[in-house]
Formats: C-alpha cells, structure tokens, sequence
C-alpha cells in the first residue's frame, strides 16, 4: 500500500530498510516472539529467511510495475549498536552474529574485525547479488546505514582521555566498509551506486566532533559512492522558528560543505523528542507543507 501510494503522489524513489528485522532481514532471530509477518521464517546464522526473500520479490516486482526505484538497506547500523534505548528487534542484544544468541561476534567490534563473521556477512552481500541485482527497479545498494549512531553511542561510552574505544571503532568501521565495498562491486555484474548514511542532526559538523571523524575517515575516502543523509530538528531547541526549515537547510548546508561526493537528504523531519513521539508538535504539517 505504501508504494501504491507514493506511486499515486507522483514519487518513483524509495528507501526500503530490508535490515530491518520487521521488514525483511536476510537473518535474524525471534528471541521475543514478535508477530511480524516474516518472522516464522527465521531462524538466526542457519539459512536465509526465505519469507523475507519473498517479500523482497514482491516489492521489486510491483516497483516495475508502479515505475519506483529502490535503495535498499541490507543491515542498519543499529544492529550493531548495544544501544538499549533503540527498538528491541533491531539491536546488537537480538542480532543473530551475537555470541549471546550462538553467533559468532563477541563484541560490535567484533562484528566488523572477525574473519569469520564477516565471511558470514559476505555471504548475506552474495545471496542478495545472485537473487535481485538483475532488477532494473534496483538503483542503490546500502550495505550499512546511519553507522554514525553506532559510533556515537560508542562515544558516550567512552569515558577515557583519548577516546581510544571510540576511535578503535571507527577504524574498523573504515576497514569493514572498505572490505564489504569492494566485496559487492567484485559480485555485482552491473555495478550498482553502493551507499551508506548518517544520522546526525543539529550537531552533525563541530570542532573535535566525532562526526567528523567519520566524515574525513570513511564518507569521502573511496568507499562508498555517496551519502544518505537523514536529519531531524529536535523539539526542544531554545529558539523555535529555527528548529524548522531554517534549522534543516543550515544544517544540510554545513554537512555538504564537508562532503566532495554526492550526497542526499533521504530523511529529514522537525520536533524530534527521542521518545516515540516524532513530529508530536507539527499537527498541521507544516513540515511536510514546506519540505
């Protein structure tokens, strides 16, 4: 329903979040009995999640249909983030690579370090090539987004003078990406647009900033071909005109200035609160009156 809809409205992109494991991840597990309909189709590292796959069919298939292109999301970067705030089937505590569910990863940096995780993972990246790259409605692959939360929450963690965790972090975030890239492009017989994203708002660009740390590190290193950017405006800012458009284009202008690669605002939205309660204040829409 919700292609048909933004075919009816005249949209032709997409952003699907396969790695979602409510969507259509690849490989997850069903620790909390969730009732999402693809979830009887998983069982943790064993196989592929056949009625994921499925899924990925049937919106690829009515994307030809309807003229929408797709950027898919294979795995989001909360997945690795031991994060408790973050959504309960979707983080490091329920991801089927944790040693705590019989993965092998002991640690997120684990993950992204461990040979044989990550010939795991490659697996996944060669399964999703052999089943879909032939779609011509697939325009972009995304083999991790919005990494930056996970450095962040790293980050506040990270209690020593020289952030030493957080930055052993986003060395293994530059090599893991590098590795997986070039991965994808070797499988990938057309050659697809391959992405990443971040998700920093406000803040994303500042002095000693952990952002630019990963800015200057892994978004314009060759790696990845561009940015996704997803930004939203908290709702608590002092002064409120400017937590509006005014607050997203000075924030996306700051952002791009830092970026020599092409870079896109796939998500943007106002009076962030950071307690499920997104956009509570725009009840007339002006947002999306004025995006």
């Amino acid at each position: 329903d919700t292609y048909r809809q933004i075919a009816a409205a005249g949209g032709n992109t997409v952003s699907y979040l396969m790695g979602s494991s409510r969507n259509a991840a690849l490989r997850w597990t069903n620790s909390n009995n969730m009732t999402y309909s693809v979830y009887p189709g998983y069982s943790g590292l064993t196989n592929i999640n056949q009625m994921s796959a499925q899924q990925i069919d049937n919106n690829l298939d009515l994307s030809e249909k309807l003229g929408i292109y797709n950027n898919i999301d294979i795995i989001n970067g909360a997945a690795i983030s031991p994060n408790p705030k973050l959504s309960i089937d979707n983080r490091w505590d329920q991801n089927p690579y944790n040693i705590a569910n019989g993965g092998p990863a002991t640690s997120p940096i684990d993950f992204l370090t461990n040979a044989g995780v990550k010939a795991l993972y490659k697996q996944e990246l060669r399964y999703f090539v052999s089943r879909w790259a032939y779609s011509t409605n697939l325009a972009t692959i995304e083999i991790l987004s919005e990494l930056d939360g996970v450095v962040e929450y790293f980050t506040s963690l990270d209690k020593s003078p020289d952030h030493s965790h957080r930055d052993q972090l986003i060395t293994a975030l530059k090599s893991w990406s590098g590795e997986m890239t070039a991965y994808m492009r070797s499988l990938d017989p057309y050659h697809h647009i391959i992405s990443t994203s971040e998700w920093s708002g406000k803040n994303a660009i500042g002095s000693n900033n952990y952002i630019n740390l990963i800015v200057n590190n892994i978004f314009v290193d060759g790696t990845y071909d561009f940015l996704g950017q997803h930004l939203y405006i908290d709702a608590n800012i002092t002064v409120q005109p400017n937590r509006n458009v005014i607050g997203v284009v000075t924030s996306a202008e700051t952002i791009n200035s830092h970026i020599s690669k092409p870079w896109v605002l796939g998500e943007w939205g106002l009076d962030l609160t950071h307690d499920g309660t997104a956009d509570k204040k725009d009840t007339d829409g002006i947002g999306n009156n004025n995006a």
